[in-house]
């Protein structure tokens, strides 16, 4: 692995220093017809969805894909004969797994099922053709108290679908059962838990003017109309997506299938509505689909028709209305009919297209957007070692900087080859810098609520203050402290395994961590790990040069299963990088052991695991 992979484990992102429109992938019969695909971000970065249909057996699948479009199909539905068909689109799960629904097949009529990040599928819950849990499954909603909230579009003991909640391991009640009045010709809809507790949906037809409502639900069953949509052509439904805002209030969009109008509204737990905007005439897109929020309150979406193509456009609207259009889709080149969109970390919107594209089958998008000014002051919560999260800080470590109004909004991004001058590491990146003890330090990812730097190589031990600058506006000082060491292991994604490879370059760790690339060590291997804040080597370190290298001595003491290893090397090998190469203790045991680095009178963090497997 070289060793700026090593260096990425601290935050990778993608460059927003303009407004760039990709497409990342394009579906073609083997993956979907039709597409109806939609996708999350998950805790690792990548992007997880399903297609409702398609794969090899035509009832869809469930993929991965990177933030740079590499696809992996994780899941054909059909596989198995409990599978179902036509899924849902995921949530992920506290425990880091996928969980969704599908509408069935011939044997069922609909499932509740969870997948691995690595493609293990469990049916957790059969729907029964008597239907009494209700039939045909709509999206799960993850909520608070750790199970999973949804509803049925059909069936039920009143006959006109159902709210269920499920657990984690299957075990399904029906909460709530409509009759066919209330929903007309069938619930659909999603629900959102309010920052109350309770529950709050749409049905997009029944109500008091069959044009949809909606309401709220107690977890207890408890359920009230708040609002019914239609007759007046401002507010006509059906209502589509809804979200909760960061004010507490719900933000949806409707969509009345027409191609030339379809609102964005606002609606109070209470049930007050208020229209945002309302596409009719506007010539500013049609029929929005989709809505996310970023956390200065910008509402994103797109509509599903409408724009210079007539192949649907992404939009930005504040919550006060003001509304422009951000991109227009081309049909053959970008795809059309966007029906999924997600505010990704990076500060980029991703999502997918319903058809279009080369193959016509629709696509998977990005879009970066621009910083916006920076109105406000930027706010330090913490400052800590990057992996470890030691608030004891040391010369030349990478450091995790967290607050808020950090960057400008919507900037995330790491140093890339322009932002050096000659081997001199950046000191500032769109305007963001950082103070350490009065000295500069080296900026390599900032983002709004995160940035990660490197210390000066000669920062004094003892009390320190740190301080951000964005856009010419510092915060106050953060008051730290600096000893000469701060050991750690890097890990990946957060834990628990210590980044590290075999000699031939290839990933350590369990297959699970990624799939078909990561394999366990083998015992009496040699092996390379690498760990930040060990201080000190052999070399002076040129301020700021992106070449450093040193041996480090004496080599730390490192312990695998509480076995001592040999350490055949051990040194800095490029900014704040130190290389271990170690010997995998011969008489260690297969599965997962821990690992330690003694050094300076420190101990490396605790939980760090490698994985070993004999050969």
């Amino acid at each position: 692995m070289k060793t700026r992979m090593a260096i990425a484990a601290l935050g990778a992102a993608i460059s927003l220093n303009a407004q760039t429109f990709a497409n990342l992938w394009t579906f073609s019969g083997n993956y979907v017809s039709g597409a109806q695909a939609s996708m999350i971000q998950a805790s690792d970065g990548n992007f997880y969805g399903i297609t409702n249909d398609g794969g090899s057996h035509g009832l869809g699948t469930v993929f991965k894909i990177t933030p740079i479009g590499a696809m992996t199909t994780l899941y054909n539905f059909g596989t198995n004969p409990g599978d179902g068909a036509g899924p849902n689109s995921l949530v992920q799960g506290p425990d880091g797994n996928f969980y969704g629904t599908t509408q069935g097949n011939s044997n069922t009529v609909g499932t509740v099922f969870r997948i691995t990040p690595a493609g293990t599928l469990t049916t957790l819950f059969t729907f029964s053709q008597a239907a009494v849990e209700g039939a045909s499954p709509l999206a799960l909603t993850a909520a608070s108290d750790g199970n999973f909230y949804g509803m049925t579009s059909t069936a039920g003991p009143n006959s006109g679908g159902t709210i269920f909640k499920i657990t984690p391991g299957g075990t399904l009640t029906t909460i709530y059962s409509f009759t066919p009045q209330q929903t007309g010709s069938g619930l659909s809809g999603m629900l959102v838990q309010g920052a109350d507790g309770n529950f709050y949906g749409t049905s997009a037809s029944g109500g008091a003017n069959n044009s949809g409502w909606f309401f709220k639900l107690t977890p207890a069953g408890g359920l009230t109309p708040l609002y019914n949509f239609g007759p007046l052509a401002s507010d006509a439904g059906p209502p589509g997506f809804v979200l909760r805002g960061i004010d507490g209030n719900f933000y949806g969009t409707t969509n009345p299938g027409d191609l030339t109008s379809g609102t964005v509204y606002k609606i109070t737990p209470g049930g007050a509505l208020t229209v945002l905007y309302d596409f009719r005439g506007q010539n500013m897109g049609a029929n929005p689909t989709a809505l996310v929020q970023a956390p200065d309150g910008t509402l994103y979406g797109a509509t599903y028709a409408g724009g210079s193509d007539n192949s649907g456009t992404i939009f930005q609207i504040s919550t006060a209305g003001k509304l422009t259009t951000l991109y227009n889709f081309v049909y053959l080149t970008d795809g059309a009919d966007p029906i999924s969109l997600v505010l990704a970390s990076n500060g980029s919107l991703y999502g997918v297209t319903n058809q279009g594209g080369a193959r016509g089958e629709g696509t998977i998008f990005s879009l970066t957007l621009p910083p916006a000014p920076q109105t406000t002051v930027p706010v330090i919560t913490s400052v800590a070692t990057a992996f470890s999260g030691n608030a004891t800080i040391a010369p030349n470590t990478w450091v995790v900087i967290k607050g808020t109004n950090l960057a400008p909004a919507g900037d995330a991004r790491m140093w890339r080859a322009s932002d050096f001058s000659g081997s001199q590491m950046p000191v500032a990146l769109d305007g963001v810098s950082v103070q350490i003890g009065g000295e500069p330090a080296y900026v390599y990812y900032i983002s709004p609520a995160q940035l990660n730097v490197l210390t000066p190589p000669d920062l004094p031990s003892g009390p320190t203050l740190v301080s951000v600058t964005n856009n010419n506006v510092s915060s106050a000082a953060f008051a730290s402290q600096v000893q000469p060491d701060s050991i750690e292991f890097f890990v990946f994604n957060g834990g628990p395994y210590v980044v590290g490879t075999h000699l031939n370059g290839k990933d350590l760790g369990p297959p699970s961590l990624f799939p078909g690339f990561s394999t366990p060590a083998a015992p009496g291997e040699i092996i390379v790990l690498y760990g930040n804040g060990f201080g000190a080597v052999s070399m002076p370190i040129v301020k700021g040069s992106e070449t450093q290298s040193g041996i480090l001595l004496p080599s730390p003491v490192i312990q695998i299963g509480g076995v001592p290893a040999t350490v055949q090397f051990a040194g800095l090998i490029s900014p704040g990088l130190y290389q271990f190469n170690v010997v995998v203790p011969p008489s260690l045991p297969n599965g997962d052991n821990a690992i330690v680095a003694q050094y300076a009178g420190q101990s490396t963090q605790s939980g760090v695991l490698l994985s070993v497997q004999s050969q």
